[in-house]
């Protein structure tokens, strides 16, 4: 599904509804809300030694996404073997 055009970031979009089945009372749903989020997050590995002998070092990275934040990082490696 895609945005109609013109739809900017941080745009609030809000729905409800009302339910009918049958002769039963109506069933209101709570107002939902979504918040329009055009920016991807941005990460970065910290820098690395270029060469190392040793056969322990630390990794470390950082991120950023101002619009919904980060609530995990998937990190992959390789042995490089």
């Amino acid at each position: 599904m895609e945005l109609r055009d013109g739809v900017q970031h941080g745009t609030v979009i809000s729905n409800e509804a009302t339910i009918y089945f049958d002769t039963n009372d109506p069933i209101i749903t709570p107002a939902w809300s979504n918040t329009v989020d055009l920016l991807a997050p941005v990460s970065a590995v910290d820098g690395l030694p270029v060469f190392t002998t040793d056969t322990l070092f630390t990794v470390s990275w950082s991120g950023t996404d101002d619009g919904a934040g980060i609530e995990y990082y998937d990190i992959f490696y390789t042995s490089g073997r």
